[in-house]
């Protein structure tokens, strides 16, 4: 489950296009969470233009930081 979770949602970003399912398929857009979204303007692992996309993405309030 470990290694199909990383190829799903890291290297096919399957999650993000709304294609990734357990049982099914998962909208993002239907994950009603509240999210606070830390990004570091310099990190070379996420980006924070990706990390900001992640605000676009779930439901619910979400918070933005850049640090």
């Amino acid at each position: 489950m470990h290694s199909e979770y990383l190829r799903s949602c890291y290297l096919r970003n399957e999650f993000a296009r709304g294609e990734f399912g357990i049982d099914g398929r998962l909208e993002p857009g239907h994950v009603d969470i509240d999210t606070y979204v830390l990004s570091a303007v310099d990190d070379h692992i996420v980006p924070w233009t990706s990390g900001y996309k992640t605000t676009q993405l779930l439901g619910g309030k979400n918070r933005y930081v850049l640090s």
